[in-house]
């Protein structure tokens, strides 16, 4: 429940009682018509300058709204069972709470690949379940990941997919979809999307939505499945903020590429230099794995030149220079886990991917 909704719900604490699960729900509140808005945006988002052949472009209703992104992840995991049981693959580190939620409501333990890029290692492992019985749920992917940045090369990863029957599903949250195209017949099936970073980009609400892609193989399964499943948790409220914040969603997103670049760009330089205690950049363009990013980046017009987003990662060459930055660092920036909003933060990513190891 978010803190818009906490609030509206006080004045009739005194009446609220519990129910169970399974008790119908009234959707009165869903009627409202800025949910087809968010909808209507994110599809016009997916569908501007795509990347590659003409393809079945994705509907209002391929777009599936929930009250944040880890609802989303949440969500599948309570339905995936229902398509097909099997152990779900992570490939690379990813947002700390995606491997939480993983870990704990999936219903098989699943099977991590650390790097992401080990894919003769994923199609043994695929192959190998599929050939005892267990053909796999799903190959999970950040395009990039959070927060090492290391982008997937999806090619590969959808001939696996498509080879042993399994499904693709890629987190642009990253990337967003103002940068890339990760959809299409040789792209994820389902697409993953933190609507409160760069979406929205004020840190005061939260969101998240699920594409189904209509050129994939498992859509007509998903949609049925999706169709007696689903229901929009979005409070309206918060739907309302979210909406609004989305409008200018160009300009800022215009405004995190070049920032991050800059940025990026300035810490390289010291990682090259020997005088310098940064010793690595994690930032795509100055990544071996560049390539897979260039080949989904959408073509540039007046509204936006794509880029790279404002998520970076670097490391110092010793402890007591780590230490030193996290001292005074907190003097300048504000310290928090959260992205894309209007401010710069930091954070220290070796606690969250240790928190639950």
């Amino acid at each position: 429940m978010s803190a818009r909704q906490a609030l509206a719900n006080l004045a009739y604490v005194d009446t609220m009682e519990e129910v169970a699960l399974s008790s119908p729900v009234t959707e009165s509140e869903q009627e409202n018509p800025v949910f087809d808005q968010i909808r209507e945006r994110v599809v016009s988002l997916l569908e501007r300058q795509i990347v590659g052949a003409p393809r079945t472009p994705v509907a209002k209703d391929d777009v599936y709204l929930c009250q944040r992104g880890m609802a989303t992840i949440w969500a599948m995991s309570q339905w995936l069972p229902k398509w097909r049981t099997g152990t779900a693959v992570l490939l690379g580190y990813s947002f700390h709470s995606t491997s939480h939620v993983l870990a704990e409501y999936y219903e098989k333990p699943y099977k991590f690949f650390e790097l992401g890029d080990e894919y003769d290692e994923v199609e043994e492992f695929v192959r190998t379940e599929t050939q005892q019985g267990r053909p796999v749920q799903a190959l999970f992917c950040e395009f990039p990941s959070n927060p090492l940045l290391l982008t997937p090369d999806l090619v590969r990863l959808r001939e696996i997919a498509s080879r042993y029957d399994t499904l693709l599903v890629v987190d642009d949250t990253i990337s967003s979809f103002s940068n890339v195209d990760v959809l299409g017949e040789d792209r994820a099936d389902i697409l993953w999307s933190s609507l409160t970073k760069s979406f929205s980009g004020y840190s005061d609400c939260m969101g998240g939505s699920v594409v189904l892609n209509p050129c994939s193989k498992h859509y007509q399964a998903f949609k049925a499945l999706y169709t007696t499943e689903y229901f929009n948790d979005l409070y309206v409220d918060d739907a309302l903020v979210l909406e609004a914040n989305s409008r200018d969603y160009f300009a800022r997103t215009t405004v995190l590429n070049r920032n991050g670049y800059a940025l990026a760009s300035y810490l390289q330089s010291c990682a090259e230099s020997s005088s310098s205690t940064v010793s690595k950049v994690w930032y795509p363009p100055f990544l071996p794995r560049h390539k897979h990013y260039a080949a989904r980046m959408r073509p540039a017009n007046d509204e936006l030149t794509p880029g790279y987003g404002c998520l970076m990662t670097f490391e110092f060459d010793t402890m007591e220079a780590h230490i030193a930055f996290h001292e005074e660092i907190g003097k300048c920036v504000t310290i928090g886990p959260h992205l894309a909003g209007h401010i710069t933060l930091v954070s220290f990513a070796g606690l969250f991917n240790i928190s639950k190891s």
